[in-house]
């Protein structure tokens, strides 16, 4: 009896790893994979919200570099014209009318800057709709790259939706963060370009790290979010 029953156990026992095709106690190799997937999905979408991030720190901080730029411009042009318009006897005749002009058109420049609203609105939306086509191309491109390359087929709307959102988010915090720090500054240069420049630094400072940490934490918890419910 007990030779019998010993072997109905191991006949048992190889007809369960037959049927499972792994042994007892180990995890399934595509829950493996899918992890390993939605890691990597994860890391890829934190490494795009802060290369935006980035990018839209570097473009604050050229825009602060232009406000100063204009600003020490505008004094030093102005300064050298009045040197030349009342010391002219102190100015040599060949330096006169090269400083001269390069004085008229820094000042030219410089008013330029912080005078023609058109320049400003221009050049901001052909930035935007750059930065537009670059957020769209490049979520295309990691969507197929990871779906393509990687075959995670069960999260392919958590990775349109967490990429989707994470642009839109990213969006509206630079949106915000322009408008309030440029045309905010716009307007009041017109009454006094010390409180504009002075405005404009400040909501720079406090809005850079607002839309980074907004960028970064709200893609990366949609993400994880959409990828556990989808």
């Amino acid at each position: 009896m007990g030779c019998t029953t010993s072997n109905t156990s191991g006949s048992n026992s190889g007809s369960t790893t037959k049927l499972n095709g792994q042994a007892p106690g180990t995890k399934p190799t595509n829950n493996g994979e899918a992890q390993i997937g939605k890691r990597f999905h994860l890391s890829l979408l934190a490494l795009f919200s802060f290369f935006f991030s980035f990018f839209s720190f570097y473009f604050f901080l050229s825009l602060l570099l232009l406000y100063f730029f204009s600003f020490f411009l505008s004094y030093f042009s102005f300064s050298f014209f009045l040197l030349f318009i009342s010391f002219p006897f102190l100015s040599f005749p060949f330096l006169s009318f090269p400083f001269l002009s390069f004085s008229f058109f820094l000042s030219f420049f410089s008013f330029s800057l912080f005078s023609f609203f058109p320049f400003f609105l221009f050049f901001f939306l052909s930035f935007r709709l750059f930065l537009f086509f670059l957020s769209f191309f490049l979520s295309f491109f990691l969507y197929f790259f990871i779906t393509i390359a990687y075959k995670i087929k069960k999260t392919y709307k958590s990775i349109y939706l967490s990429i989707y959102l994470s642009i839109l988010f990213l969006y509206i915090s630079i949106y915000l963060s322009i408008y309030l720090s440029i045309y905010l500054s716009i307007y009041l240069s017109y009454s006094s370009i010390y409180l504009s420049i002075y405005l404009s630094i400040y909501l720079s400072i406090y809005l850079i790290p607002l839309h980074i940490y907004l960028s970064i934490y709200l893609s990366i918890y949609l993400s994880i979010y959409l990828s556990i419910c989808c």
